[in-house]
């Protein structure tokens, strides 16, 4: 995990605790703190934890929908952390392949735009990043807005027909990168909330008063879109919250 290799300096050199595989149930700010419970995903015991700050990095964790985090009372007093309630996000369907050698024939690079494809946007050569070997060699593969409609159910965000979909993005990628080599894994994913549809020109919401941020890529709307403003959006409340953090104690841990 990339995440975890880039935070290794956080937890030997200035003494933060990280927390990883958590899947954050709640959110609630009372006396002062964030309260959040959290299931371990190894476990499956649920924990509760106490945060000087709070930063949701999705805007589903904060409007009502079935991955928020904050509770009925904390959405309807959000304050500055509120967004409206309608916004939405296109549907992806994501393939995942690896196979047993790197496929150095390609030519393709380690991103690529299909231009002449109707079932696929990008393509991403995930074992190129830092940090990860070649071998196995993994690509991920990204639909079209189209593609996601016709294979998701935008009620329920899970495949109609699984198998269907599958079979007509591993046709699609191999189509793209013009291969026959044997894969050796093979999986897709629905992601019903990917790209937002639109974006707010801000680089980010604050909310002083009880040391809480919102960001992530529907922020930077004039200046960037995707990971960078993902990126740049992470930053600025990053500068922004410092102060308020500075003389109030350490954050006790980070989740991811």
């Amino acid at each position: 995990m990339q995440f975890a290799r880039l935070a290794g300096d956080l937890e030997t050199e200035h003494r933060h605790r990280i927390l990883f595989s958590r899947h954050v149930l709640s959110a609630n700010f009372e006396k002062g703190v964030w309260i959040l419970t959290a299931q371990n995903r190894t476990t499956r015991q649920v924990e509760e934890y106490r945060f000087d700050a709070l930063v949701l990095s999705d805007k589903l964790l904060v409007i009502p929908n079935q991955y928020a985090v904050l509770s009925a009372e904390e959405e309807t007093d959000a304050g500055a952390l509120s967004l409206p309630a309608d916004m939405a996000s296109d549907m992806v369907v994501v393939l995942l392949v690896a196979f047993a050698e790197p496929l150095e024939s390609l030519g393709l690079g380690d991103l690529f735009y299909p231009t002449d494809s109707p079932v696929l946007r990008l393509l991403v050569r995930d074992s190129s990043k830092p940090g990860r070997a070649m071998v196995p060699d993994l690509w991920v593969a990204h639909s079209t807005g189209s593609f996601a409609k016709a294979h998701i159910s935008s009620e329920t965000g899970a495949f109609f027909d699984e198998g269907a979909a599958t079979t007509q993005m591993q046709e699609a990628f191999f189509s793209a990168v013009g291969c026959t080599e044997p894969t050796i894994f093979s999986s897709v994913f629905a992601w019903d909330h990917s790209r937002p549809t639109g974006q707010v020109q801000a680089s980010f919401k604050l909310d002083e008063s009880r040391v809480a941020g919102l960001c992530g890529d529907l922020f930077c709307g004039s200046e960037a879109t995707g990971v960078e403003a993902a990126v740049l959006s992470g930053a600025r409340l990053a500068d922004a919250l410092l102060p308020l953090l500075r003389g109030e104690g350490e954050l006790k841990a980070v989740f991811q």
